[in-house]
């Protein structure tokens, strides 16, 4: 019985070390918090995810709901549908895929904490933590679409490090059919997620 308890301790431990708020403030889930820049229809929060709109911005490992309280403050400016004509012969993604532009704005304000500690904040929002969401729910990795236009990946590839901001887009191939984009960190429980433009 010791034991079992000793390990609910350190999985809680653990958990919040991850990125529990410490403010009872209902905008703050899980140590993420939402702006009040858009209404509660077009964002809504549960425990598990945070529905996002273009522009809303949103925080990770936050202690309140304020920007400046979050290791990593972040806001997706732009999600738009690309033609995949635009892609070329020599890099065609996949088959049966649809290309989307994500855009994102992203600060720096406190060190990333344990047990990632050596890790700049901004690895989260690197390109590897993307998944396109279908209609029944289930994630697919998303695929970085080299071959359909330009981009500045920016922080998507060079995380950011406390004091940094940084500006970027990038092409995502997704499969045919998504009906969101999620934003993961292993660390934290929860996702992010901002719904797809219709085609």
């Amino acid at each position: 019985m010791k034991k079992a308890i000793g390990a609910i301790v350190v999985l809680l431990a653990i958990g919040c070390a991850a990125g529990c708020g410490t403010s009872s403030d209902s905008s703050t889930t899980a140590g993420r918090h939402s702006s009040s820049a858009t209404s509660a229809s077009t964002a809504t929060e549960t425990a598990d995810v945070l529905n996002k709109a273009v522009g809303q911005s949103a925080g990770w490992n936050c202690a309140d709901a304020s920007d400046e309280s979050c290791s990593l403050a972040f806001t997706v400016t732009a999600l738009d549908r690309v033609p995949s004509a635009n892609c070329s012969d020599s890099a065609p993604p996949p088959a049966g895929s649809e290309i989307y532009r994500l855009a994102i704005d992203a600060q720096a304000y406190h060190s990333t904490p344990a047990p990632n500690a050596t890790l700049p904040p901004g690895f989260v929002i690197s390109s590897d933590n993307w998944y396109a969401i279908d209609a029944d729910g289930y994630g697919t990795k998303a695929d970085v679409a080299i071959g359909c236009g330009d981009f500045d990946p920016g922080p998507f590839y060079r995380p950011l490090s406390v004091g940094q901001k940084g500006r970027g887009s990038i092409l995502f191939a997704l499969p045919a059919g998504s009906r969101e984009l999620e934003l993961r960190e292993q660390g934290t429980p929860g996702t992010w997620r901002w719904a797809l433009p219709a085609a």
